[in-house]
Formats: C-alpha cells, sequence, structure tokens
C-alpha cells in the first residue's frame, strides 16, 4: 500500500487513474490485473478504485474526501501561522519614503 503525501493533489490522482485506465485498455496486464482486482470490468471508475484502494481507502470519494480534507486543514494553518486573523485582510504595504 502506498502512503498518499502529506499535501496530495486530487488533479494527480485524477491522473494516475486515467493513466492506469489506458494501460489497461491498451492490454497492459499489469494495469488489468489492478483493476480486475477491484471491477470485472476496465472503466475509469475501476481504475480510481484501485488508485483509491492503493492508498488504503475504500473509495474514490473517500480518497477525494481526504485530499480535500487535508488541503482545507493546509490552508487553515498557513493562516494561522501568517500572523493574520482569518477574515481580516492584510494591511497593504506602504512604500518606502
Amino acid at each position: 500500500m502506498s502512503q498518499l503525501p502529506g499535501r496530495p493533489d486530487v488533479d494527480q490522482l485524477r491522473r494516475q487513474a486515467r493513466e492506469l485506465h489506458r494501460a489497461a485498455v491498451g492490454g497492459d496486464p499489469g494495469a488489468v490485473g489492478r483493476l480486475r482486482e477491484v471491477s470485472g470490468k476496465i472503466t475509469l471508475s475501476a481504475a480510481q478504485l484501485a488508485i483509491a484502494r492503493d492508498y488504503g481507502f475504500p473509495s474514490w470519494p473517500r480518497l477525494k474526501a481526504e485530499v480535500e480534507r487535508r488541503r482545507t486543514d493546509t490552508g487553515q494553518q498557513a493562516q494561522a501561522g501568517d500572523g493574520n486573523p482569518a477574515g481580516r485582510p492584510a494591511r497593504p504595504l506602504r512604500p518606502k519614503g
């Protein structure tokens, strides 16, 4: 099982699923085998499920939800760490002079 990166990107995970699907459609035995482990069909949704399972998630929606949760948590930590209370606009820089 692969470890989900600290800052996962759902677009990258989608690309992985599309690449796996294309490989399976093209007849790659490894890709076909990965999809057959999770589904009887060679579909994009089967590839997404295979990717989710690779990362230890029971489904693609659960994987996406975790990615979104981490993205939200990272954004909140960045806001808290910049000394700027959430919801308050940053003060504009004043020109030196």
